[in-house]
């Protein structure tokens, strides 16, 4: 920047001697307030004024805030001279040949140190014999206006001139204008305003901002001079009215129970001059503790501690194993008649094996197949079966074909049965595949109970997208009879390793810190979670266990 520059030395001046004490008196320092050389108001019109410069012949628009923000004034227009060497240097031009003009600096802190402060430019007047070429250069302040000095301007080169000031306040500003008449355009450059360094600092020390909702922020915050007080000012802080802070003077505490970004501002003042230090405070979530968890046969209860800052909170139950359901048949459509039985049950005399469709066994296929039942004495509910043989045929069935080609082909089956009275109590389970090329025998069962149908389980490997399961008293195709069995709920399941969430639908919130899992299986592993939600991201708690039982179980954390 082109500028006039004012020489000011810091220097060690020897005043007074007593005993040996040197004692010393020291200059102030002195620093740069302000400084504008109008690089920023171009006007690129004809010369009028061949001996400054030239003037544009449209006011700046908008200077106050485009051009030189906070500034103000009157008759602002652009200007430029040019030197032997084709160098533009631009400048201000101020007032026309009806118009007074003035200029005025923004607000700026001329309070450092004691007040002093000087004012540089350069200036000159409008090159016609009628032209007044006095300005004042003025101190304005809240409390009024004061002269500083008025300044005789040459009409043929721009002057530098300095002029001192004192007593300057936190909003100063310096304003520059036709002393008399409105003949007494002139030019303006180079403003260079100096101050004496503030001597007044904030110091901010052992500072904790960046906490979480419960911790506690600190800072110890000091002022250079010990004499003057520091306020925290609760109009420049967005702290929560209702969770306030403490502050001693020196000693700023707050435990916050919000998340958020927030700050505080420190502000220490004497009479001339003001300092202050804002500090930014970032507040997260704590991480809530695991939740506790009290379990029943369908339903896990949850209770978790109150988290500071969480605006709201969510639990999350997961089923760690469960069992996916390939096929079931309960044979609870095969309901003909019966007219002969057992201790077992009663069968039909009525061979259903040509028409299974009719009652819901659409494409399975069998042999001397009877619609048969059971009661259950406990509560009378009739559990329909059916029943394979005679007392001289072997009777057999196999299921419609079964895609059990997930989970790697296997799987588990499941069925019930039992024989009919004093046979011989044994059956095949076969396993056909590639359209009945192939058989294999997954458990032949000797020793059907007979008073009562028995539950068993068989692993199935191999399955295909076409498996068959076959359940025989004998190998279909070998003469024999007097081996007839019940065979009743034909299930097809395989288990999943994995972590199962369990719907939201099934999660009731009792209230704020307490939430219940319903609609859940007996007997079954979880895992239990809770989320606190806050304004700065969510916090999800470690896992709680918990397994449905019978009884009821509470699992610490």
């Amino acid at each position: 920047m082109k500028r006039l520059l004012s020489s000011r030395m810091t220097s060690l001046i020897p005043s007074v001697v007593f005993s040996g004490f040197l004692c010393l008196s020291t200059q102030a320092a002195w620093t740069t307030i302000l400084e504008e050389d109008f690089e920023k108001c171009q006007y690129s019109g004809g010369l009028d004024w061949t001996t400054v410069g030239a003037a544009g012949g449209t006011a700046l628009a908008g200077f106050r805030t485009t051009v030189l923000p906070g500034w103000d004034g009157a008759a602002v227009y652009g200007a430029f001279s040019t030197n032997s060497l084709g160098v533009t240097n631009r400048m201000v031009k101020l007032g026309t040949t009806s118009a007074l003009g003035w200029i005025e600096t923004a607000k700026t802190n001329l309070a450092g140190g004691n007040g002093d402060f000087t004012v540089s430019f350069r200036a000159g007047a409008w090159d016609y014999s009628t032209e007044a070429t006095d300005i004042d250069v003025e101190h304005h302040t809240t409390g009024g206006v004061e002269k500083l000095a008025t300044v005789s301007l040459s009409k043929t080169q721009m002057q530098p001139f300095t002029v001192n000031g004192v007593n300057g306040t936190v909003s100063s500003s310096i304003r520059f204008t036709a002393k008399t008449g409105t003949r007494n355009r002139f030019f303006l450059d180079d403003v260079l305003i100096e101050g004496e360094a503030s001597t007044l600092h904030i110091g901010v020390a052992s500072v904790t901002a960046d906490v979480l909702a419960g911790e506690t922020v600190s800072a110890v915050v000091t002022a250079t001079d010990a004499d003057i007080p520091i306020l925290a000012e609760v109009d420049d802080t967005n702290i929560p009215v209702g969770n306030p802070y403490s502050f001693d003077g020196v000693n700023f505490s707050w435990i916050p129970q919000v998340t958020g970004s927030f700050w505080v501002k420190f502000v220490a003042a004497n009479k001339t001059e003001s300092v202050d230090y804002t500090l930014p405070i970032t507040v997260g979530l704590p991480t809530p503790n695991a939740p506790m968890a009290q379990t029943t046969p369908g339903s896990i209860y949850l209770t978790w501690d109150p988290v500071p800052g969480a605006t709201n909170y969510t639990v999350q139950v997961y089923k760690l194993a469960t069992e996916i359901e390939v096929f079931a048949e309960g044979f609870q459509e095969c309901t003909l008649g019966a007219s002969s039985g057992t201790l077992l049950g009663s069968a039909s005399s009525v061979n259903i094996e040509g028409r299974l469709g009719d009652f819901g066994l659409d494409d399975w296929v069998g042999y001397s197949v009877y619609c048969a039942h059971t009661s259950n004495v406990v509560n009378n509910v009739t559990n329909y079966v059916l029943k394979f043989g005679t007392g001289s045929v072997n009777g057999w069935i196999q299921t419609l074909p079964l895609d059990l080609s997930a989970n790697g082909g296997e799987c588990t089956l499941t069925f019930s049965a039992g024989k009919w009275r004093g046979d011989t109590g044994s059956l095949d389970i076969l396993h056909i595949t590639d359209n009945g090329v192939t058989t294999n025998v997954l458990r032949q069962i000797t020793g059907l109970p007979e008073t009562a149908l028995a539950k068993y389980t068989v692993p199935v490997t191999g399955g295909t997208a076409k498996s068959v399961i076959s359940f025989t008293s004998q190998v279909p195709g070998v003469a024999a009879g007097g081996n007839r069995f019940f065979l009743d709920d034909v299930r097809l399941s395989y288990i999943t390793v994995g972590k199962f969430e369990v719907p939201d639908s099934q999660i009731v919130y009792i209230n704020g810190t307490t939430a219940r899992a319903f609609g859940l299986p007996s007997y079954s592993e979880y895992l239990c979670t809770v989320t606190a939600m806050g304004h700065i991201g969510d916090k999800v708690s470690k896992e709680t266990p918990a397994r449905t039982t019978a009884a009821t179980v509470i699992i610490m954390r």
